[in-house]
């Protein structure tokens, strides 16, 4: 009996442990969470004192994305409407740097959203316009990056082989820059992409 007591005194120091570890955990997140709500917050109100006297130019398109950006990942509908914004004005004053970039946010925001064919479809055509522009870096980086979230996309949606293109188009721009990281990175994809295709001996 008193070995029994002692395991159930035991287990309940355990389970108390536990307890306060777990809501050590939660208060910690919280206020990760809470402190990355407010710095956004306060960035947000940063640049929309910037917007307010900027005019109809490619800075203002610059100002948009910068705060789409800020609320991709916390808050898509206002990163998705920061976007749109940018995307307007962006086509109004053919600013196609400012309209691939604007793509890319609504991409991003659709991505988190879960709505993988509208991110696809934003990704192509801000890739389509980088292509376009006969400029090197950084816009090469930047459809580099592209060419890996179409990739991602694709990889999700098992469509290994267009998934291959573009990892395979994205290697090719990280070398011409350079990027170590980044060719590290997509020969990994490639890899994940050849051990789901069994296709151990290019893995």
């Amino acid at each position: 009996m008193v070995g029994l007591s002692f395991l159930c005194l035991a287990n309940t120091f355990y389970l108390v442990e536990v307890f306060h570890v777990y809501k050590a955990r939660l208060i910690f997140f919280l206020f990760l969470n809470a402190a990355a709500t407010c710095l956004a917050q306060t960035k947000e109100d940063s640049l929309l004192k910037v917007l307010s006297r900027q005019k109809e130019d490619t800075s203002k398109v610059s100002t948009l994305n910068s705060l789409a950006w800020e609320f991709y990942a916390t808050n898509s509908n206002r990163s998705l409407n920061y976007a749109q914004k940018a995307l307007n004005l962006a086509e109004k004053i053919s600013d196609k740097k400012g309209s691939a970039s604007a793509l890319n946010s609504i991409g991003i925001a659709y991505y988190f959203r879960g709505n993988y064919p509208e991110a696809l479809k934003n990704y192509v055509r801000a890739a389509a316009i980088l292509e376009g522009n006969g400029e090197v870096s950084p816009d090469r980086k930047k459809l580099g990056a592209l060419y890996n979230n179409i990739a991602a996309i694709l990889l999700a949606e098992n469509n290994y082989q267009d998934a291959e293109k573009y990892f395979l188009k994205s290697l090719t721009i990280d070398g011409e820059l350079g990027d170590k990281n980044g060719m590290a990175q997509s020969y990994n994809n490639i890899g994940t992409i050849y051990k789901d295709l069994s296709k151990y001996e290019k893995a």
